[in-house]
């Protein structure tokens, strides 16, 4: 099971957390979006803390973004 709490918890210090959780109610994606990511921080710096919450249950990264200060994330299970 995911720590949605902890992660949100370490993802707020980056910017403003729009959306994190299943993406489907077959909870095979999970999904994060965020906006005024600040510009000093990179999609490793945001992949390294999602990464450590959700590479376990959900290994694939289907889509991954930072584009002007807007962090998106599509983690898989297959």
């Amino acid at each position: 099971m995911i720590d949605t709490k902890g992660l949100v918890d370490d993802l707020s210090t980056y910017g403003e957390i729009i959306l994190v959780g299943y993406n489907s109610s077959t909870q095979f994606d999970y999904i994060v979006v965020m906006n005024n990511v600040g510009p000093q921080y990179t999609v490793q710096d945001l992949n390294a803390i999602t990464a450590s919450y959700l590479e376990i249950e959900f290994p694939v990264i289907a889509a991954e973004s930072l584009v002007d200060g807007t962090y998106k994330l599509d983690r898989t299970k297959q």
